[in-house]
């Protein structure tokens, strides 16, 4: 459990610029959901009265995306360190190793899925569509 751990950090923090891309990735879509779910309704697109700018509203609302291809694009170490270590004479060496390198890459891939799915609903929760009808 532990190496499997160590392999999705390593995933999403493998350099200094996927550590960066990463921490601001969650940032951006927590806050960024967080601030859309407790602002008040942002009507200011549609021609209603608002207290904040357009410029503002529009930041809130793409926060959030922001955020999720930030944090998506911080687990882009995957493919390579995946093909890297799946030739190299260790995999074969450590005692469960290619079950311990396949459920890393497919928690990488879940936390990614989930981590979208939690904004995308977030996201349109709000929105002033019927969502019955769209989904």
């Amino acid at each position: 459990m532990k190496a499997i751990a160590r392999l999705i950090y390593t995933n999403f923090t493998g350099t200094a610029l996927l550590r960066f891309i990463t921490l601001a990735g969650l940032v951006a879509g927590i806050g960024g959901s967080a601030l859309y779910l407790y602002l008040p309704p942002l009507v200011g697109g549609s021609g209603g009265q608002s207290r904040f700018s357009l410029a503002q509203e529009a930041i809130f609302r793409v926060l959030p995306i922001v955020g999720l291809l930030c944090f998506v694009f911080g687990a882009s170490l995957l493919p390579t360190l995946f093909a890297r270590l799946t030739t190299s004479h260790y995999l074969y060496v450590l005692p469960h190793g290619r079950t311990k390198l396949l459920v890393s890459a497919f928690a990488t891939v879940a936390l990614t899925s989930l981590f979208a799915a939690g904004i995308v609903t977030t996201y349109y929760f709000k929105m002033p569509f019927a969502l019955d009808l769209i989904f």
